[in-house]
């Protein structure tokens, strides 16, 4: 009968859709520091429930220890970690690119990843609780790795002899950032973040930066190439909750940061980086391709290890086939 063939047919086409629907571009998974690769152990199988048959690599490098190293470093092992299991890869599977999904610290370095890596096939970046802006706090649990307040901090990472060894040593070093004038002891902390820092301001292509890496002059080549290579996302995910107590402020996830006395942080859309577009984050807005996500009660943890967190603010985000968009 017609009718009766008709519905079939129907139900047939349904049955298509939802099976596209639900596959998913392949997915790499990047730790934070003081974590290994087996982080996102919870977080494979919520995303194989959703797609059985996804691609899911979690990223062996830099695990434990190892994380506390130069995040130069750190990002050159995840590139090459990326291109080889492209590379590996049967054929066709990342045609249509894949997610970068990166917790933490390794959020930054997936994000600066992004920038340096001329040949990335990143669709979707998805950046979980990630220091974009910097750091200006001493974390719960990194007391043992940096035993001083504020000011002897910004002191030992910043300037004199100990700043090279530790900006070349320690991946805290490079995401330090001090925003004040002046400390009233030792120095000019802002102006020795711009010159003393050799890896944040320089991804952040901030102008007034002094150099373009370890022992490297400033080029504003290599600025525009960063910027070009981020703005090829089709998507970016920044996000965060207000009771993080790692990130600090929580808000350098969403690339906010402190004003001049650290006494509120400063709304992106007044910040020079955003208004002077030094990375691209405005214009991808204005394309529609960047989502800014603010999560109440979610822990600094709880972005890779609770599943009613992973289902509200990160599922939605994962990248489809085109033929399932």
């Amino acid at each position: 009968m017609p009718w009766s063939w008709g519905c079939f047919c129907c139900l047939v086409l349904a049955a298509i859709q939802a099976c596209n629907a639900a596959s998913l571009l392949p997915v790499f998974l990047m730790h934070g520091i003081g974590d290994n690769h087996n982080e996102f152990d919870q977080m494979e199988g919520w995303i194989k429930a959703i797609d059985p048959n996804v691609s899911t690599y979690s990223i062996p490098v830099c695990d434990d220890s190892a994380s506390y190293t130069n995040l130069w470093n750190q990002g050159d092992q995840i590139v090459s970690h990326i291109r080889t299991a492209v590379s590996k890869a049967p054929a066709g599977l990342y045609d249509q690119g894949y997610a970068l999904l990166c917790h933490s610290q390794g959020a930054l370095t997936c994000r600066t990843v992004i920038e340096r890596m001329d040949d990335h096939r990143v669709h979707t970046f998805i950046s979980l609780a990630g220091p974009q802006m910097g750091e200006f706090g001493i974390p719960q649990g990194w007391d043992k790795k940096l035993p001083w307040g504020r000011d002897l901090v910004y002191a030992a990472l910043l300037t004199g002899p100990t700043a090279s060894a530790f900006q070349k040593d320690l991946s805290i070093a490079n995401f330090w950032n001090d925003p004040r004038p002046t400390d009233g002891l030792f120095g000019k902390p802002a102006m020795d973040y711009l010159s003393g820092n050799s890896f944040l301001p320089v991804l952040n292509n901030n102008p007034a930066r002094r150099t373009q890496g370890p022992g490297k002059p400033k080029d504003d080549e290599e600025a525009a190439r960063y910027k070009r290579n981020f703005m090829r996302l089709e998507r970016a995910v920044f996000t965060a909750s207000p009771v993080d107590d790692m990130i600090i402020p929580y808000d350098s996830a969403l690339f906010r940061f402190y004003n001049s006395d650290a006494s509120a942080t400063v709304p992106l859309e007044d910040s020079p980086l955003w208004q002077n577009d030094w990375i691209g984050l405005r214009a991808l807005n204005a394309n529609g391709k960047i989502e800014f996500v603010t999560a109440d009660n979610v822990c600094h943890t709880c972005w890779a290890h609770n599943e009613t967190v992973f289902k509200q603010h990160i599922a939605p985000y994962l990248p489809h086939h085109n033929s399932a968009q």
